[in-house]
């Protein structure tokens, strides 16, 4: 990794590896028929409730068209992001160019004036300093490419940059002092590719990084970004859906506001549970140190585990169960005098309206309600997409 840095060979290997993945188009057809469904079911459900004389307010899908609302700016976010999809095409990018571009100093010191003169790595060993391994895939969530598991590698992943930062900085520091790389043996000459050049040691010892924080600098500012954003556009979806389906008459929670209800929890509780996760994860392994075994403390490691496997399964459960109040809601199975009379809330008092029309449903204000819940939804989640794209998108 040192020689990968400091060599000048290798700023070739960089740009490469840049313009390279780079160059994907991640606008994928399946990400962009994601997102078209979603607008179109929406658009279709907005279409017909106007058209249709008579409303059966059971099995509206204002609410559900809210709640899935999500997908689009998420879906989005991802892409923006840069989330790669297929590992194996970025490992392959990667080998090919380790294999023709990375070059590595030289062991020691041959008795001439070029004897430190790097070399391909391919011509030293078949390790590289960075690869991407897709055999180890699925064994560990960090190690899962699929952007859900970002939870489990952001903190690895921060400090492992940090590492790499801070090597960065501290050869500039040097440079800046005109220091040469084999400067016990050269002095600093102007303009000249020899500063970067010396052996193994040498490199190893001109970029090492000073002692780094176990907590990688800005990742709680990052995880704090991504956790409002993403909790503020989960609550607003499904704060709409709430909204339209309470005040949908009869007035009051039940069996579909409940539901919904009952998803946003769940969907936050299982956030909660990974997050924490993946911080007791980090805290129980030691210090970063490339190439170090990690010394594991085994009681955060099992409650870990417990908390990883808890949130996995709520959330699981927690998408089924979305899946399965839509069809409770087209299919006409909350079509009962329970359900539709809001008797969670309105107990003995409960009643149920039927063959509400579209006027009726305009004098009592419901039609308000679907519209600013939709709109509420789909103007938090232009926001949410701006934010993405202007606040946290990759620099030029």
């Amino acid at each position: 990794l040192e020689s990968l840095i400091v060599l000048p060979e290798n700023e070739r290997w960089w740009h490469w590896l840049s313009e390279r993945l780079e160059s994907v188009q991640m606008w994928t057809i399946p990400a962009a028929v994601s997102i078209f469904w979603v607008i179109l079911a929406l658009v279709f459900t907005l279409v017909d409730s106007i058209a249709s004389p008579v409303i059966d307010i059971s099995n509206h899908g204002h609410a559900v068209g809210a709640v899935w609302l999500w997908l689009i700016p998420v879906v989005a976010g991802w892409l923006q992001a840069g989330f790669e999809s297929h590992p194996s095409r970025v490992a392959r990018e990667v080998d090919h160019i380790n294999d023709t571009s990375a070059f590595v100093a030289p062991a020691q010191l041959q008795g001439d004036s070029d004897s430190d003169a790097p070399v391909l790595v391919r011509d030293q060993t078949v390790h590289h300093a960075i690869v991407v391994d897709t055999r180890q895939y699925r064994d560990v969530d960090s190690d899962c490419p699929a952007p859900i598991f970002a939870y489990a590698r952001v903190f690895r992943s921060s400090e492992q940059i940090e590492h790499v930062a801070l090597m960065c900085e501290r050869v500039c520091e040097n440079l800046s002092k005109r220091i040469p790389v084999a400067s016990g043996r050269r002095e600093w000459a102007s303009n000249s590719h020899s500063n970067l050049r010396g052996t193994v040691s040498e490199v190893i010892r001109f970029c090492s990084p000073r002692a780094q924080s176990h907590w990688a600098p800005g990742v709680w500012k990052r995880i704090f970004y991504a956790s409002v954003t993403a909790i503020a556009m989960q609550w607003v979806t499904t704060g709409a859906g709430i909204y339209i389906t309470y005040l949908t008459p009869t007035v009051g929670l039940g069996c579909r506001s409940g539901s919904f209800l009952a998803y946003g929890l769940a969907a936050t509780l299982a956030w909660i549970l990974l997050l924490l996760s993946s911080i007791l994860n980090h805290a129980s392994v030691s210090t970063y140190t490339p190439g170090a075994k990690r010394r594991p403390n085994h009681i955060l490691d099992t409650i870990c585990t417990l908390l990883s496997f808890a949130g996995k399964s709520i959330a699981a459960a927690n998408a089924v169960w979305l899946v399965t109040l839509c069809i409770f809601q087209f299919s006409g199975f909350y079509s009962t005098c329970y359900c539709m009379s809001s008797a969670w809330s309105l107990g003995k008092d409960a009643y149920a309206m039927l063959g509400v029309t579209w006027d009726e449903l305009v004098q009592l204000g419901t039609r308000t309600v679907w519209v600013m819940g939709v709109v509420s939804t789909g103007l938090a989640a232009s926001l949410y997409a701006a934010f993405i794209y202007f606040v946290l998108s990759p620099e030029e």
